[in-house]
């Protein structure tokens, strides 16, 4: 049984890299053998992170600055 923390974890890396969904769900049909739930989590999971990816600034933001 695959490790479902360690594939989140690979598709957070290459959404990091500037991978898009598609690439994201070809990770997913790769060799791995996930049941039907752990596929649906998974893609659901590289879509929110493609979708944050996008509206995050680059560079990250302040933590701790002024608030308007």
């Amino acid at each position: 049984m695959p490790d479902l923390r360690s594939i989140a974890q690979e598709l957070r890396l290459q959404a990091g890299r500037g991978a898009g969904r598609e690439e994201l769900e070809a990770e997913l049909r790769g060799d791995r053998v996930l049941s039907g739930v752990e596929r649906t989590l998974l893609e659901v999971y590289a879509s929110a992170l493609v979708r944050v990816g996008a509206r995050a600034p680059e560079g990250g933001g302040e933590r701790d600055g002024p608030r308007a």
